[in-house]
């Protein structure tokens, strides 16, 4: 094993490395849309594998790299999802509760659908999409730092240049683990973002993009998660606003990609328009659909997303 001397340093795990986990998940699950709709977003393209209904994917974890590997190993209105983690090092069997809890939570896989698809029922031109995407989960990024990030780097930005800064920041921060010849890396975590300091940080992100980065790693080296998932949504939008350069898009953003916590359509691309207006054969601005998405309350982010599916998930009839 080789020493790991600075945060982006490869290490490798020994062989035969994946070590399993069966959770039980709330039904239903349909693991198939789900990696769909993962192959189909752009903010995390190529940063894991995809193949025969298993992902693979890094970590990072208290600045080191897991490799983990989840498929379901259940069915729809049974579902079970296995985690195999790879490690350079053995793990307590806390620190594996807790890496596995984190895996299947970034999947929507502790979400339970049964009120999302009862308020749909008074919905009569969308609630076919529940039945057509029925078990789709709503997917987050590994962490709401790495939303944060995305959300700060992406604005008024073409894509494939926010994809090269969010690339850089990953090679020059992010841990690594080499797992059966592969060398899968993560994205950093705040404290490996914060020792970059802020020269070397402008570098990879230039301008106040970088600057943002940078309040948003030091603002999230000094707050408990828990408070992001469990406090009134109110206070961690208040925090998160408070931080220099996050406005209302990087606030809805982290809270909704990063937590699975709607607030609101804080920016609405024409291509959910478009999906709206399909569905409901009528017009639709940001305003109209952002209050349509309210009237599901909590469920807004998933009514948003079913709309999304609807775009370049196939689905199943009936």
């Amino acid at each position: 094993m080789m020493a790991t001397t600075t945060p982006s340093a490869t290490t490798y795990a020994p062989e035969s490395p994946f070590t399993s986990s069966v959770v039980r998940c709330p039904a239903p699950l349909e693991f198939a849309h789900t990696l769909a709709f993962v192959e189909g977003f752009s903010p995390m393209a190529g940063e894991q594998h995809v193949e025969d209904g298993r992902i693979t994917k890094a970590l990072s974890v208290d600045g080191k790299a897991v490799v983990y590997g989840l498929a379901s190993d259940g069915v729809r209105e049974h579902p079970l999802l296995r985690v195999e983690l790879a490690t350079a090092a053995p793990l307590t069997e806390s620190a594996r509760a807790a890496i596995v809890d984190r895996v299947v939570g970034s999947f929507g896989a502790h979400d339970d659908l049964s009120v999302f698809y009862e308020v749909a029922t008074t919905d009569p031109a969308f609630e076919p999409l529940t039945r057509r995407y029925r078990g789709l989960r709503h997917v987050r990024f590994p962490s709401p730092f790495e939303a944060a990030c995305w959300g700060a780097i992406n604005q008024r930005i073409n894509l494939p240049v926010a994809r090269r800064m969010k690339d850089a920041l990953v090679r020059r921060a992010g841990p690594s683990l080499v797992v059966d010849g592969v060398e899968h890396r993560a994205f950093p975590e705040a404290a490996a973002v914060v020792a970059l300091g802020e020269p070397a940080l402008d570098r990879l992100v230039p301008g106040r993009r970088g600057k943002t980065v940078a309040a948003l790693a030091r603002a999230f080296t000094s707050i408990d998660e828990g408070f992001l998932r469990e406090a009134p949504i109110e206070a961690v939008r208040a925090w998160l606003r408070a931080i220099p350069g996050v406005g209302p898009f990087t606030s809805g953003f982290v809270l909704y990609r990063g937590l699975g916590r709607f607030d609101g359509a804080a920016m609405v691309a024409s291509r959910l328009l478009a999906a709206a207006e399909k569905v409901y054969g009528r017009p639709f601005e940001a305003a109209t659909l952002d209050e349509r998405a309210r009237a599901y309350g909590p469920w807004g982010g998933y009514w948003m997303l079913y709309l999304w599916a609807s775009t370049f998930i196939r689905g199943r009839a009936g």
